[in-house]
This record gives structure tokens, sequence and C-alpha cells, in this order.
């Protein structure tokens, strides 16, 4: 549906420009915000680079299972299909490490692999993208990436903003599927 909206935006605005006769105006402005998206996207390329890459070195060198091991009482509890799941508890700590660190691009491929381990169990599936979706950030690094690239004077400044958005909407995201789960789920997570 999204895929219509954005086709029939850009007939509109096309139409419109030719009708105007404004199309040497349309033509210069896609070429220049061509130009603007390739220098922004390979800006934004350095930071999430660098983020993705520590936390594979993390997962590489063992800091993923060791830390595991240390919160596997707490994504037990959370996720009873992934407590004897040593896979699925390492992709549920590596997601959550990346969206900690405000890397949703980086979080992707953990957290696909964390949902595949367990996919079993639908009621821990619902809770691992609620969490997911509203996951609290201490560093949101490709914000900050962003506003540094785009020229903002001082791009941390929206630390605090983030914190207080991102605990809000953690809180009112597991109050909905606590109602949620309260009204649909039966025992042992099946609908």
């Amino acid at each position: 549906m999204l895929n219509i909206i954005w086709v029939l935006l850009m007939i509109i605005g096309i139409g419109g420009s030719i009708a105007l006769g404004k199309t040497d105006m349309i033509m210069n402005s896609i070429i220049s915000s061509a130009k603007e998206a390739v220098e922004f996207a390979v800006g934004l390329i350095g930071i999430v680079s660098l983020w993705c890459g520590i936390i594979k070195i993390l997962e590489d060198a063992g800091a993923v299972k060791w830390f595991s091991k240390i919160v596997k009482p707490i994504i037990s509890s959370l996720f009873p299909s992934a407590r004897k799941n040593e896979k699925a508890q390492n992709a549920i700590v590596t997601n959550f490490a990346a969206n900690f660190l405000g890397l949703g691009n980086g979080a992707t491929p953990s957290g696909i692999e964390a949902v595949a381990e367990m996919q079993n169990n639908i009621k821990d599936v619902c809770l691992f993208l609620v969490i997911n979706s509203a996951g609290i950030q201490l560093l949101p690094t490709t914000v900050i990436a962003m506003r540094a690239e785009l020229g903002a004077s001082a791009p941390v400044d929206i630390l605090i903003p983030t914190w207080i958005v991102s605990i809000v909407s953690m809180i009112f995201s597991l109050t909905v599927f606590v109602i949620c789960n309260k009204l649909f789920f039966r025992k042992g997570g099946k609908v």
C-alpha cells in the first residue's frame, strides 16, 4: 500500500510541475536530492560500521555468551521458550545490546535469529518484538551520527529526551502487551 502512495505522490508532483511549466526546477531538485542522499548515506556508513563491528568483535570474543550467562535468569523468565536454547539467548542479548546502542539496522539479523529460535511460542515472540520495538536506547548512535552529518551544533543534546521517550514507550508498550496477553493468550503461549 505504501508503494502505491509513493507512486501517486511522484506522479502528482511530476504532473504538477509539467502542468505549471516547472520541469527544469523539478529535474534540478531530483538531481541535487539524489546527490545529497548519497553523501548522507556515505556519512552514516562509518558510524554504523563501527558499532556493528564492535558488536561482532564482542560476539566472536565470547563477551555475548558471557553476558548471556549473567542475564540468563532475566531472559529465561521473560522468554520461557529460550530457557534451554543458548542460541536464542545469545541472539536476544546481541539484539538488545545493538538496540541499546541505537543500532537498529545492526540489531536486525540477531532479531530475526531470535524470532526463528522462539517461533514455537507466539507469546515469547510477541514480547520480544514489543521490547525490541520500544527498546530503551542508552546511546542513539545512528541519530547522533545523522545529526552530526546534517550539521547540528550539538548532536548529542538529544540524549536525555531519548532516554525519557524510550522509558515511557517501553512502559506503555509493556502495559499494552500485558493487557493483550490477559485478553488473548491462553496458557502456554498458544492463541
